[in-house]
């Protein structure tokens, strides 16, 4: 399915891409739209494979090495696989796809309060940690950055954000400064401190890989 919003958003992030990336405009960087869109479809093809056969060895084989022999300890989410008849969402994505749905609706850069009233109504269960308690305080009348706060989110520090924050990169191909710095705050939703770092590393990664 086609999505107008997404598509717009494709030749925004493009456009922006093209930025003067110093002074000079012919340090600009470029990319073709139909390059970004492939390499956009890759960087989600990646992230489902990673998580669905990660779900597999979460929690297990803490103490000793998985089997070196197939399915390599990956039997479990290939029965999912075949169950499913392909990837499902889980909540190392499905964060991202309501992000992404904000950006087609507010613009490329969504407002806290934006950002909280979409978790407040598309979020519901099956999350956990920093996220779970997040939500809990959404819910109580706090507002991101305080949900995410050391003072508030007693699991500040846990992997969340890391999890949850690809898509700012995503959309910021290889304009590192920008998508790090929009990662940094939008981490802050759900954790604080250096329990956002990881996703500050990460969205630079993203973003350098384009």
């Amino acid at each position: 399915m086609r999505c107008p919003g997404f598509h717009a958003l494709l030749l925004t992030a493009a456009s922006l891409c093209a930025w003067p990336c110093a002074a000079a405009a012919e340090d600009a960087l470029r990319i073709a739209v139909a390059d970004y869109r492939e390499r956009v479809y890759a960087s989600w093809l990646g992230q489902i494979a990673g998580n669905i056969y990660g779900l597999a060895y979460e929690f297990r084989f803490i103490e000793a090495p998985g089997p070196d022999e197939f399915p390599y300890g990956f039997g479990t989410s290939l029965d999912r696989l075949r169950e499913f008849d392909g990837a499902f969402s889980d909540d190392d994505t499905d964060i991202e796809y309501m992000y992404l749905l904000q950006m087609e609706r507010h613009g490329i850069e969504p407002t806290y309060r934006q950002l909280a009233s979409a978790w407040q109504h598309h979020v519901r269960e099956r999350i956990w940690a920093a996220n779970r308690m997040a939500l809990t305080l959404m819910r109580a009348g706090y507002g991101p950055p305080l949900t995410g706060s050391r003072h508030h989110n007693p699991q500040w520090f846990q992997i969340d954000a890391q999890l949850v924050n690809e898509i700012w990169a995503v959309t910021a191909p290889g304009m590192v400064p920008y998508a790090t710095g929009k990662t940094a705050w939008a981490a802050r939703i759900t954790n604080d401190g250096f329990g956002t770092e990881p996703a500050i590393h990460y969205a630079a990664m993203y973003a350098a890989a384009f």
